[in-house]
C-alpha cells in the first residue's frame, strides 16, 4: 500500500537503474534522499557499496552526526527508519524534501557561515 509519504519519497529521490551483468533490472534503486524532521533537523542519506551513508544536520545545517548503515538489502525508507531509531529520534515525524532543494539550502547555509 502506497502512502503520500512513500509517493513523495519516490518522487524526491534520484533513481538509477540497478545493473547486474550489464542488464538493467526492472526495480530502480535510490541513490540519495533528504528528509526534514519535525524538530527542524535534516537527515541526508545516500547509498554506498555496503549500504547507506547518512548525515544528520541541525536546522541551520550545522553537522550534528553521521555514519554508515551496512545493510544494502534495506530499502531507502527502511534505512531512514533504522537511522532515525539509531539516533533515538523515532518519536519525531519527518517529511521528504527533494534532494536538489536540500543541496541548495545546505549550500546557502554554508555560504552564510563562510562569506
Amino acid at each position: 500500500m502506497r502512502t503520500a509519504a512513500t509517493e513523495d519519497a519516490r518522487r524526491a529521490t534520484r533513481r538509477v537503474p540497478r545493473h547486474q551483468t550489464g542488464e538493467a533490472q526492472k526495480q530502480p534503486i535510490y541513490q540519495e534522499a533528504a528528509f526534514r524532521l519535525d524538530s527542524g533537523s535534516y537527515l541526508y542519506i545516500q547509498t554506498y557499496d555496503l549500504g547507506y551513508d547518512y548525515t544528520l544536520y541541525g536546522s541551520d545545517f550545522e553537522l550534528l552526526d553521521g555514519g554508515q548503515l551496512d545493510n544494502p538489502s534495506l530499502s531507502m525508507t527502511a534505512a531512514r527508519d533504522e537511522i532515525i531509531a539509531m539516533q533515538e529520534l523515532q518519536h519525531m515525524g519527518c517529511s521528504v524534501i527533494p534532494a536538489e532543494e536540500f543541496e541548495e539550502k545546505r549550500e546557502a547555509a554554508e555560504r552564510r557561515a563562510h562569506p
